[in-house]
């Protein structure tokens, strides 16, 4: 196993289909283990993975801001991603279809 204590992976999705996002965290993290994993999504999602992903390492969180669309996503990752993240670095796994239209 690779240690990144160092390392915050982190994905954000807000759509109603977060699979393939969950399947790209879960494969980042095969033989690696990171100071901390952030998945960011809907209240609705949060309530429905939060059980079955924080017994992994995996935090669930909402996010603090609406993001619907690309231009969104784009300014939270730049100016609302430090919200999510306390270590020195981050690791953002983007999975197509993240962002509702």
């Amino acid at each position: 196993m690779i240690d990144l204590p160092e390392v915050t992976l982190f994905s954000i999705d807000t759509t109603s289909n977060v699979d393939g996002t969950l399947r790209a965290l879960y494969t980042s993290m095969d033989e690696i283990n990171y100071g901390s994993v952030k998945f960011v999504t809907t209240k609705e999602q949060v309530e429905k993975y939060r059980p079955q992903l924080e017994p992994d390492g995996i935090t669930v969180e909402e996010p603090v801001m609406d993001v619907n669309n690309y231009n969104d996503y784009n300014y939270y990752v730049i100016y609302k991603l430090r919200e999510h993240v306390e270590t020195s670095h981050c690791l953002l796994v983007f999975h197509f279809g993240q962002v509702k239209l």
